[in-house]
């Protein structure tokens, strides 16, 4: 694989886990501002709602950024679950802004397998099926599914580029 499609490849990966362990926990529905802001009704004592510019321009970066990670996973979801999960389970091992439970070395998690499937909102039960009987086999899997996502991803740039987005807010 060239350099720059390989740091595609990997971009990818890091873009589905960031959305599998940020943002989809860190958007249970509480919004800095009131549901009856969102319609145009007037909120408070008599006053107009408070959405104000500053608060649009973050959610429609955000749109963008979904637009981002939506477009890693649709690309990720083309690779068999075995061969996914091992590339989030090595893209979060080498993380090292991850911390906590994923400070553990590479044996550990497969030991403690459905845990980490939970993490990474898979259901537990997928480790009855699904076992990386040691590290290497893990990284195999890992390094396979890479190369399986590199025949998926179009090599050129137009229509189906995975990171084709819109332009941010200023």
């Amino acid at each position: 694989m060239a350099t720059q499609q390989t740091h595609l490849i990997d971009l990818l990966i890091d873009l589905e886990l960031d959305r599998r362990l940020d943002h989809e926990h860190t958007r249970p529905g509480w919004a800095p501002i009131s549901s009856l802001e969102l319609v145009g009704m007037p909120v408070g004592k008599g006053r107009g709602g408070s959405l104000n510019r500053e608060t649009l321009v973050n959610r429609l970066n955000e749109l963008r950024d979904q637009d981002l990670h939506l477009s890693a996973k649709s690309l990720l979801d083309q690779i068999p679950v075995r061969r996914r999960i091992a590339m989030l389970i090595q893209a979060a091992e080498s993380d090292s802004r991850l911390e906590g439970p994923w400070c553990v070395s590479y044996d550990e998690i497969i030991s403690t397998l459905p845990h980490y499937l939970q993490m990474l909102g898979f259901a537990p039960r997928l480790a009855s099926s699904l076992r990386f009987g040691s590290v290497q086999a893990l990284k195999d899997a890992a390094k396979n599914g890479k190369k399986q996502l590199d025949a998926v991803i179009p090599k050129t740039r137009g229509e189906g580029w995975p990171l084709q987005r819109r332009e941010a807010v200023a």
